[in-house]
């Protein structure tokens, strides 16, 4: 398999994220809407400026059915270092991956409403990272 290619720039720096899962009409099924509607904490590994890969702990084999739907869209607040300000997001997960057996979930996402503010700051911050590669 051929190394991957990327269009934009991604920083390699773990940044904590807290998300939330949103749905446009209530999930039914495995998991109650309790579970759904509350905030997870995790850990971005990488960002750019359409996406991010993230780390989360404590979620079994039911949530990647759900997490693969396309009503699902993930919440997410970050702040990036030298920002007063913590940047918001609302994403799709584009991939999902996991060890056979763990609790712990890698997942791609995709930027899909950023606001404009947040978009700057966040494209200044890959501009300026030492962190960055493509």
């Amino acid at each position: 398999m051929g190394e991957e290619r990327r269009k934009n720039k991604r920083v390699f720096q773990k940044l904590l994220v807290q998300v939330l899962f949103m749905n446009k009409s209530l999930p039914g099924g495995a998991l109650e809407a309790q579970e759904l509607l509350k905030f997870h904490e995790g850990v971005l590994l990488d960002v750019s400026s359409t996406g991010a890969s993230m780390e989360m702990a404590g979620f079994d084999e039911r949530w990647d059915a759900l997490l693969r739907r396309e009503d699902i869209l993930v919440g997410m607040r970050f702040s990036i270092p030298d920002e007063d300000h913590p940047l918001s997001a609302v994403t799709k997960v584009r991939w999902i991956k996991r060890q056979a057996g763990s609790r712990a979930v890698s997942l791609g996402l995709c930027f899909v409403d950023i606001s404009s503010l947040d978009r700057l700051l966040l494209r200044n911050y890959i501009i300026n990272s030492k962190s960055a590669a493509v």
